[in-house]
């Protein structure tokens, strides 16, 4: 796994930088204990998010046709309650063109979100609600899965909308432009509108391990980007080129799925943007919560949330775009940190309010569920439950059935017994 995300990295991508930051490092980390022997080559894939339980389906009250949809789709949706024909589908973690050589990663594919949405369309949940919390990844295949999700509302196959709490930025950002309604919490991170590429150089490495290359090529940019030479000019003037194209191309689709000019998207310089400048800026329609994401996937509309704070010192950008610094990676780790632990102690919570069993608490912390998803879960459980204990309680209040205690040898010869009868005698009165 970690050999397929190395070679990703030595590709242009639509990732947030910081976040590429710690994929290089974590990576180099890996390939460098490799070296050393100290890690097999083939590392252990990790255990990702799967499927709730046969049990759990049960328990959560999914109608028939949400269940057989639940176990035909690759990502593991949920169904707000209310509603027949609405479904959420999770867009989490890196985003890669394919799944495969990515197990156990925590990405998620262009080709798993594609055959998600079509399986929902065909089975009649035309009305969808994306829940983001990426940050980016692959430049392949992104443009297609963002202009099929633009063509579905265009055509009017399905009424798409999307909901980022954590962030959507870059790949990330194309797939939420492409939906209708682009809600964003206010602590949410949005933007990083363009593309970025790492390319590694070992020539100190080999200098110091001995190591040289002879390489032998049938064109001028075959060996571009080899990590064991330093790039001529003309190589990094070409290598620029090709992210340039890709940013070009970032801004025209963004112009085509929100109405606002590419110059306007280029002049954001890539730049990582939250709050109020998310709607200034294009980037979001409206700010909100997730109960107001399913109000609107529910109704079409969401209601409007309690305003905290005074607004009027909110950057208002115009023609000058004014960018927020990146946050380094160890800020945002930490911020990841803190809101896991504060959403994890959140669901313990609710389902303590519910009354469930510690054991299905953490089944649903691991699930990866937002903490209203998971209220929604343990607030059906409980219902299913509430109805169990009042068949029990009828059962209960109805009279036993009489208890007929079976006759062997032994018994009935103590019942002869006790009348001054034996069996032998018994018989004998029968037969006169």
């Amino acid at each position: 796994m970690f050999d397929n995300i190395l070679a990703k990295l030595q590709e242009p991508l639509l990732i947030e930088p910081a976040k590429l930051s710690v994929l290089v490092d974590v990576v180099m980390q890996r390939k460098g204990l490799e070296l050393l022997g100290a890690l097999p080559a083939q590392g252990e894939y990790g255990v990702p998010f799967g499927k709730l339980s046969q049990d759990a389906i049960k328990l959560a009250g999914f109608t028939p046709a949400q269940e057989s949809l639940y176990w035909k789709v690759p990502l593991n949706v949920t169904f707000p309650a209310g509603s027949t024909n609405a479904i959420i589908v999770p867009i989490m973690g890196t985003l890669v063109a394919r799944s495969s050589g990515f197990g156990g990663s925590g990405a998620t594919s262009y080709s798993a979100i594609k055959s998600t949405l079509q399986t929902c369309i065909a089975e009649g949940f035309t009305n969808i609600l994306l829940h983001f919390g990426t940050p980016g990844g692959d430049a392949q295949l992104v443009w297609e899965l963002a202009d099929y999700i633009h063509g579905l509302q265009q055509s009017g196959a399905a009424r798409i909308g999307s909901y980022t709490d954590t962030s959507a930025t870059s790949a990330g950002q194309l797939l939420q432009a492409a939906t209708s309604m682009r809600m964003a919490h206010e602590t949410a991170t949005l933007g990083s509108i363009g593309a970025v590429m790492y390319l590694l150089n070992t020539t100190k490495a080999d200098e110091k391990n001995g190591y040289t290359y002879d390489v032998y090529k049938t064109g001028l940019w075959k060996d571009l980007g080899n990590p064991h030479r330093l790039a001529t000019e003309a190589e990094q003037a070409r290598l620029q080129t090709l992210v340039d194209s890709l940013g070009t191309q970032f801004f025209a689709r963004m112009e085509t799925y929100t109405g606002k000019p590419a110059e306007h998207f280029k002049k954001m310089e890539a730049g990582l943007y939250r709050g109020a400048e998310v709607v200034d800026l294009g980037l979001a329609t409206e700010l909100g919560n997730f109960e107001m994401a399913v109000d609107w996937l529910l109704t079409g509309s969401a209601k409007p949330a309690a305003k905290s704070g005074n607004n009027s010192g909110a950057t208002k950008m115009t023609d000058q775009v004014v960018n927020t610094p990146a946050l380094d990676a160890t800020d945002i780790a930490a911020q990841a940190e803190t809101a896991l632990l504060g959403k994890v102690a959140a669901i313990q919570q609710a389902g303590i309010t519910y009354g469930m069993t510690q054991e299905f608490i953490s089944e649903v912390i691991q699930q990866n569920l937002t903490t209203g998803m998971a209220e929604q879960m343990f607030k059906a459980v409980a219902s299913q439950k509430s109805q169990a204990t009042a068949i029990i309680q009828v059962a209960a209040a109805t009279p036993p059935a009489p208890v007929v205690e079976p006759v062997t040898p032994s018994t009935l010869a103590e019942r002869l017994a006790s009348i001054g009868m034996t069996a032998a005698s018994s018989q004998a009165k029968g037969a006169n």
